[in-house]
């Protein structure tokens, strides 16, 4: 902890400053987050102004300008003094009096630099965030940097209590003041930004997609045609920040399948197509309900003019990984001996992906297995490998 320097000057202080906690030091030094959830329950009481900063620094990614607070830099005004309304303050406080407590959160929450304030360490910053959060959802919600919703906020019954994560519980998820939550998540999708969506945990809970389909449906009809909401997110950089998030293994299978689609033309890089490229099933599930058969059939149809046996879709779904996709998929009629664009057939992807219940669901369903549209094409047992089970 000392050498990451976790809050140490903040965790020292609070420490011995009681002789209890002085005591149980190790403990706290160990699992330090109740202690530091504790110290800001007292400040959001006693201590606003200082409470105050540590939000308006959270609420600006984690980074403060010191020019924002200067009497004729008016940019960032009405975001500075909503947030002093939410937290308690008299609406003609000065900024100046602000930046003192920034000044005065120095070695304790903050460090600084010729021009900025920032915390002293990002879990500290989660720890803010998430107490901000339980006090304050919708101003959360609304103004938080979008990878807080998706890092940190689940819905889920037992979570451990030294983790730094939002809890909804199942039977709050219509509360209106959740709704900043789904405004957010809608903006995201509208906007062509899917990965935050589907790698959020929230998109694994059947209740909460339902719920955002409601929200959805009264926002825009983005499922009526297939092909209509693309991705915007084609930049390599967006790739890689997927797999530096801490659960990167959750999406090492899916790798393949989402570099696929990111690098796909507009009409192979839809909603649609991330949903499957990432296996998120419950998303899939509400998406492929609400569409017409005419429109099922029209995404598992060939979409190369140039290719005219390719059909992607499946293929894509099938390097996605997502067995209960799949099967939907062919429930509804998807070819098991189409090809990628790549001329690979789903067989093919899956005895290459090493995807032992892919392969038998695939075989089970009439996938053939020497199928190729020429000699030296590539077929499932040149990709076998060392995998005993699949040879």
């Amino acid at each position: 902890m000392c050498e990451a320097n976790y809050a140490f000057p903040l965790l020292c202080k609070l420490v011995s400053n009681n002789d209890e906690r002085f005591r149980e030091r190790i403990i706290f030094f160990r699992q330090p987050l109740s202690l530091l959830k504790e110290e800001l329950d007292k400040i959001s009481n006693d201590n606003k102004k200082l409470y105050c900063i540590l939000i308006l620094c959270l609420l600006f990614d984690g980074l403060l300008s010191r020019s924002m607070f200067d009497i004729d830099s008016t940019e960032s005004d009405k975001k500075i003094y909503k947030i002093i309304k939410t937290c308690g303050l008299q609406s003609n406080i000065s900024k100046k009096a602000l930046e003192e407590s920034a000044y005065s959160a120095l070695g304790s929450y903050f460090t600084k630099d010729s021009y900025n304030f920032r915390f002293i360490h990002d879990a500290l910053e989660e720890t803010v965030g998430c107490h901000f959060c339980t006090l304050n959802p919708e101003e959360m919600f609304s103004d938080c940097n979008i990878l807080f919703i998706r890092d940190r906020v689940r819905v889920q019954l037992n979570t451990n209590a030294d983790e730094n994560i939002v809890v909804l519980r199942e039977d709050e998820l219509n509360e209106d003041r959740l709704r900043p939550l789904y405004h957010r998540l809608l903006t995201e999708l509208k906007s062509g930004r899917f990965s935050n969506l589907l790698m959020s945990q929230l998109f694994k809970n059947r209740n909460f997609v339902n719920i955002f389909g409601t929200h959805l449906k009264t926002s825009q009809r983005i499922f009526d045609e297939p092909f209509s909401e693309a991705s915007s997110e084609w930049q390599r950089s967006i790739f890689q920040s997927i797999f530096q998030k801490q659960s990167k293994d959750e999406f090492k299978d899916n790798k393949d399948a989402i570099n696929r689609v990111m690098e796909a033309k507009r009409k192979r890089s839809t909603i649609m197509h991330w949903i499957v490229a990432f296996g998120c099933y419950e998303f899939f599930r509400y998406a492929w309900s609400v569409m017409t058969p005419s429109k099922r059939k029209q995404i598992l149809g060939r979409d190369y003019k140039s290719k005219p046996l390719s059909k992607s879709f499946f293929p894509l779904a099938v390097l996605g990984g997502s067995l209960n996709i799949v099967k939907e998929l062919i429930d509804s009629g998807a070819d098991v001996n189409c090809f990628s664009e790549f001329f690979e057939t789903p067989l093919y992807i899956a005895v290459k992906s090493g995807s032992c219940d892919m392969v038998h669901l695939l075989l089970k369903k009439g996938a053939h297995i020497n199928l190729r549209l020429w000699f030296d094409m590539k077929v499932p047992i040149l990709v076998i490998s060392n995998n005993n089970q699949l040879s």
